[in-house]
């Protein structure tokens, strides 16, 4: 059985069952995806029109986006802790935050 993938294109997951989407799906979402919306799903993606030639360049892209995404993401988490780190260094920020 294949494994779902971030950078799968809308006509490459007609291939997967229903219950293998859906189960995806809830590791990924915080709302409950029922399987009427997986199907729906891969109706609307069995119908998609996008060119497929090209579509390795276009996965390659996408997985350098969602590459990017995650650095910005890791980036934003380190820039945050920092940030907690010398807040508690300021003189009655405690109280401050309070308000």
């Amino acid at each position: 059985m294949q494994l779902l993938k971030l950078n799968m294109l809308p006509h490459e997951l007609v291939v997967f069952s229903d219950e293998a989407i859906q189960t995806h799906l809830r590791k990924a979402v915080k709302r409950a995806v029922g399987l009427s919306k997986v199907r729906e799903l891969k109706h609307v993606a069995s119908l998609s029109i996008g060119i497929r030639q090209g579509s390795d360049m276009a996965k390659l892209e996408l997985s350098t986006l969602l590459d990017k995404y995650e650095l910005f993401q890791q980036r934003l988490e380190d820039l945050d802790s920092k940030m907690d780190k010398l807040l508690v260094q300021i003189p009655g920020v405690e109280q401050m935050l309070v308000i």
